[in-house]
């Protein structure tokens, strides 16, 4: 059994906060789009409450902490003394360049598209990209075990 903060636990807790944090990201991006509708009626959802201008700085904060669970999973495999070869080092950072250049692609969309409907590319984007992250981030856990 696994039992509650335990050190197993806490390897799943960290393995899951990525994916998380970016399915967390899709219902926030998604809230843009109806933000007139929802203020009109009056739903207290955290872009309407927080306003468009503010919740634009608030999305990339999704990137950032998975990428920075991310990170910890990398230090969960190095503490397990689970060493990656060379070619699976240049591997994970090939993937994990790309998925960096994506998310600031989808943040500068957010930034610009804020105000119209043009961000469902970005709304869009994000979706793919949690899917991205999720195939990378089992490939990588695999290439480790």
């Amino acid at each position: 059994t696994i039992l509650l903060f335990s050190p197993i636990f806490y390897d799943l807790v960290i393995l899951g906060m990525p994916l998380g944090l970016l399915t967390a990201g899709i219902l926030f991006i998604n809230q843009f789009p109806d933000y007139e509708g929802d203020k009109k009626s009056g739903k207290k959802n955290l872009v309407v409450v927080m306003g468009k201008s503010i919740s634009r700085f608030v999305f990339p904060l999704f990137f950032v902490g998975s990428f920075l669970f991310l990170m910890e999973i990398l230090n969960l495999s190095s503490m397990n003394n689970l060493v990656l070869e060379f070619s699976n080092n240049l591997i994970f950072a090939g993937f994990s360049s790309f998925l960096v250049i994506y998310a600031l692609y989808i943040i500068i969309q957010t930034f610009i598209n804020y105000k119209s409907r043009k961000l469902i590319k970005a709304n869009l984007a994000t979706i793919y990209f949690n899917s991205l992250f999720a195939i990378i981030l089992i490939v990588f856990i695999n290439l480790i075990l």
